[in-house]
């Protein structure tokens, strides 16, 4: 069995499925469903609604996995698991890398692409590539440290409190009296707020800790792991001023440039391993 419809973040004719559709498009239909928010409610319900085709889907990585589940790139797709009901289900595959754009900026894509121009610019390219990381190290710990402190999902506010019971909370052989009352409500919000809102000195700790990550010498900066760890859009970003004085225009034009050169070269999956690897895991994908 292998996949037979991949699901991916974005809109129609946006970047991740034309990037997908380059080398994906002989194996199955790739299709975009917008936002990340509802895409694990999408792939569930799609294979609900349709038993007989395999459906799966990929997504671009948050930043707060980086940490929660760090490791050196391995050049391949993360397995997508999520809950449903009482099961463990894969669904699909994470980038391994931040988002799509880390790989257009990738070297290993630039240089085929640039074609006649890239003996003159290839050693020029990863120059600015290794500056743009430079220029982004302090602002990608700072990010990685705010999205490690979201509160992905408020709890609800607790409405009792007391001894546990019969399923229940209830203040058994304890004063219930307005007072009482009061105090429990004032310690429930404060704890409340303190557990679910991030506090200022934990962002600062966190971006302590990023920072050895994301500047040189770092384990997300050397041996080029800024291509994975750090936002892809941001380093175009940093590159802007470089890119234009190279020739090769603004930040979208450069994207844009990647994407047409890259429908030039048929084999353009065999440039990098993970998308390699993505071929064979769709190819052998199973529910």
């Amino acid at each position: 069995m292998s996949v037979s419809l991949l699901y991916c973040e974005g809109g129609k004719k946006k970047i991740d499925s034309r990037v997908l559709n380059l080398f994906l498009s002989d194996l199955c239909t790739v299709q975009s469903v917008g936002s990340k928010y509802a895409f694990r409610e999408k792939v569930l319900i799609s294979r609900e609604l349709k038993p007989d085709t395999i459906i799966a889907g990929i997504r671009d990585r948050d930043f707060d996995d980086f940490a929660q589940n760090p490791s050196s790139p391995q050049f391949i797709p993360r397995n997508w698991i999520v809950q449903d009901n009482q099961n463990f289900i894969q669904i699909g595959w994470y980038w391994e890398r931040k988002e799509i754009e880390n790989y257009l900026i990738d070297p290993q894509i630039v240089i085929p692409v640039l074609g006649k121009k890239a003996p003159t610019l290839s050693a020029e390219y990863q120059r600015i590539l290794e500056q743009a990381a430079l220029k982004i190290a302090t602002y990608t710990a700072a990010r990685i440290a705010l999205s490690l402190c979201r509160v992905p999902r408020l709890l609800p506010l607790p409405n009792d409190w007391g001894e546990e019971r019969w399923s229940t909370k209830f203040p058994f052989g304890q004063i219930i009296d307005a007072a009482s009352c009061l105090l429990e409500i004032q310690r429930i919000h404060t704890q409340y707020t303190n557990t679910q809102i991030p506090q200022e000195n934990d962002i600062v700790e966190r971006l302590t800790q990023m920072l050895t990550y994301c500047q040189p010498g770092g384990f997300y900066f050397e041996n080029q792991n800024y291509l994975t760890f750090f936002a892809g859009k941001d380093l175009l970003c940093a590159m802007e001023e470089d890119l234009d004085r190279l020739g090769l225009g603004t930040p979208a034009d450069f994207k844009e440039r990647m994407l047409v050169g890259m429908r030039k070269i048929s084999d353009i999956w065999q440039y990098l391993p993970e998308w390699q690897r993505l071929r064979q895991l769709i190819e052998t994908y199973s529910i």
